[in-house]
């Protein structure tokens, strides 16, 4: 009985789905799938609510549009546990469930790591700027700052034509090294903020460079190239602040 309701029934996914995008389409939210329950008819994903990943359980609609990631429909034998998808949900049960494509994922993956970058950047430059001892780090964090901030308004400016959601906030990894750090005050403040930006640059670095070689959007490909020398200068000013500190 089930697998009747597993099964595409695309009434109007073929026809209406192929003219344009509908209201629905936009609502689409990602997730990724943990468990598909055929015997129950319902589905269990994580997604991002609030700015906090959280797992929720959808029913299945006996009407559903399942897509893999070329949009070539198909039934729910398609999907696996872990895929990523985009789902349209209403009132708790999903109408509409699509396949992502790698190398879609793998961009998105870049662009949700580069925002988390600016913002801590932002925030912990704001911080150095008002609490660092030392004015080499002052400085630093005022240029990573402007920086970051202008990195980041340019990568919101890309995202929202493509209809990509960011988060509103830091996530756990970033918020929790903004916590430790502001505890700090001081010449302490300063070594563990500055070799953090060294660490932090290098690897922000290596993903920016990946991206800029190999990327597939060339909106999110031209922005990784135009931010590294930026980035590479960072890096510079972030050692000699280290060298700075410690001869304090």
């Amino acid at each position: 009985m089930f697998r009747s309701i597993l099964c595409l029934v695309v009434m109007l996914g073929v026809c209406g789905g192929c003219k344009n995008k509908t209201d629905n389409d936009k609502k689409a939210e990602e997730a990724t799938i943990t468990k598909v329950d055929a015997k129950k008819g319902t589905v269990v994903v994580k997604m991002q609510r609030e700015g906090k990943e959280v797992e929720k359980t959808f029913r299945l609609a006996e009407d559903i549009e399942y897509m893999d990631s070329t949009g070539n429909v198909g039934s729910a034998e398609i999907f696996t546990s872990g895929d990523m998808v985009l789902i349209v949900e209403l009132e708790g049960t999903i109408t509409k469930m699509k396949k992502k494509d790698k190398a879609e994922i793998a961009n998105q993956t870049f662009i949700r790591a580069a925002d988390q970058i600016d913002l801590a950047e932002v925030k912990l430059g704001k911080f150095a700027v008002e609490h660092a001892a030392s004015d080499a780090v002052k400085k630093f964090g005022a240029r990573a700052l402007r920086d970051h901030a202008l990195m980041n308004k340019e990568l919101h400016e890309i995202t929202s034509k493509k209809g990509i959601k960011l988060a509103e906030g830091l996530d756990q990894k970033h918020q929790e090294l903004m916590d430790e750090l502001s505890k700090l005050k001081g010449t302490e403040f300063d070594r563990a903020y500055t070799k953090d930006m060294v660490s932090g640059h290098e690897k922000a670095i290596e993903q920016f460079e990946i991206e800029a070689k190999n990327g597939r959007d060339p909106d999110v490909k031209a922005w990784a190239e135009k931010w590294l020398p930026t980035l590479r200068e960072h890096l510079t000013l972030a050692r000699e602040a280290v060298k700075d500190v410690k001869g304090k």
